[in-house]
C-alpha cells in the first residue's frame, strides 16, 4: 500500500484503521503538498489483503492556522515497520500488541496519494497496568461509576473536569514519556509492556517532571476572582511584584492582627521607657534598625 509509488490512485473505502509506526516531525520530512507532521502507518484489517504500510500520512489537527494551532505529536510504535508487517501478516502480532497510536485514515479527494489521519481510535490495550481504583483521568477508560468526566491526558499528566464539575490538573503521575527500560529515578516512562512508570527523578532537590509553570509578559496581571467578589491580584510592576487582596487570613480561623513594622518602630521609639540604675528615664531614642525591618516585603493596612 505504498502511496508514493505507481502514480495516483483512488480508494474504494472512506476510512481505514491503522497504527502509527514512525513519526516524522516537519523538520525531518516536509511535505511539498501539505507541510506538516507526517507518519508512517501500518494499515490493519480483519482481512490481510488490506493490510500493509502507508507512508507519509499527514496528521490533521482540530485547530490549525497561520500562527495558531495545537502542538502535539502522535506516538509511534517501538517496533520497526518490517517487524510489524511480518508479524501482522503471519499472525504472530495483533494490533493490541502494537504500542503506537491507533488512528483512522482518510484520503483527501479520495486520492491514495493524499492520506491523512482524521481521528484517533481507542488503543485495544488502553490502561494496561491500571486498576479500577486508579482515578479516572489517569485511567482513560471510563467506568459506569466514573459518571461524566472530561479529561485529557499526556505522559501521566491529566487535566479536565470531573463528574462533580470540579476542574483538576493532576501531575502526580508525571513521567518523561520515554520507552524502554527506564526507572522512576531516571524519569520514568513506559515499560516494554506499555505500562507507565511515574518519575521520581530530581535535580537540585526539585522534581524534573510534574512541575506547573505559568509565564506572563512583563507588567502583566494574574487575577483570581471568586463569585463572592473577593479577589487575589498579583501584578508585575517593572520587576516588583504587588499582591493585592481585600482581606486575608493566614491559617484556618486566624484572629490575630498582623503587625505594621514602621508603625511599630515609631511606637516603640516614642513609648518604650529605658530604665537606668536610678529608675526610669524616658522613651528610647534609638529606633529599630533596618535589619529588624524587611526590605523585600511591604504591607499596607
Amino acid at each position: 500500500m505504498d502511496n508514493r509509488t505507481g502514480g495516483a490512485g483512488r480508494v474504494g473505502t472512506s476510512l481505514l484503521r491503522g497504527v502509527v509506526v514512525r513519526v516524522k516531525p516537519y523538520s525531518e520530512a516536509p511535505s511539498p503538498v501539505f507541510p506538516g507532521v507526517l507518519c508512517d502507518v501500518f494499515i490493519y484489517s480483519t482481512s490481510t489483503t488490506t493490510c500493509g504500510p502507508l507512508e507519509d500520512v499527514l496528521v490533521s489537527y482540530p485547530y490549525s492556522g497561520l500562527q495558531e494551532g495545537e502542538v502535539v505529536l502522535p506516538r509511534g510504535c517501538t517496533r520497526q515497520m518490517t517487524e510489524v508487517a511480518k508479524g501482522i501478516l503471519e499472525g504472530n502480532l495483533t494490533p493490541a500488541q502494537l504500542d503506537g497510536d491507533h488512528v483512522l485514515i482518510g484520503f483527501i479527494d479520495g486520492e491514495l496519494s493524499l492520506p491523512v489521519i482524521v481521528s484517533y481510535l481507542p488503543h485495544p490495550d488502553a490502561d494496561v497496568g491500571k486498576a479500577a481504583t486508579d482515578p479516572i483521568g489517569y485511567r482513560t477508560r471510563p467506568l459506569e461509576t466514573d459518571g461524566t468526566p472530561a479529561f485529557r491526558k499526556h505522559q501521566g499528566v491529566y487535566a479536565g473536569v470531573d463528574t462533580d464539575g470540579n476542574y483538576e490538573a493532576n501531575t502526580t503521575k508525571a513521567h518523561k514519556g520515554v520507552e524502554g527500560v527506564r526507572t522512576a529515578a531516571e524519569g520514568g516512562g513506559y515499560t516494554a509492556d506499555g505500562e507507565e512508570v511515574s518519575s521520581t527523578e530530581t535535580a537540585g532537590g526539585v522534581a524534573t517532571s510534574g512541575n506547573y509553570t505559568v509565564k506572563l509578559k512583563q507588567n502583566a496581571k494574574l487575577l483570581i476572582e471568586f463569585e463572592s467578589g473577593n479577589k487575589i491580584e498579583l501584578t508585575d510592576n517593572d520587576g516588583a511584584l504587588t499582591l493585592k487582596v481585600d482581606s486575608v487570613q493566614i491559617g484556618d480561623g486566624a484572629t490575630e492582627a498582623a503587625v505594621l513594622g514602621d508603625a511599630l518602630s515609631t511606637w516603640l521609639t516614642t513609648n518604650l521607657t529605658v530604665g537606668t540604675a536610678f529608675g526610669p528615664s524616658g522613651p528610647s531614642t534609638v529606633p529599630l534598625s533596618s535589619s529588624e525591618l524587611s526590605t523585600s516585603v511591604k504591607i499596607k493596612d
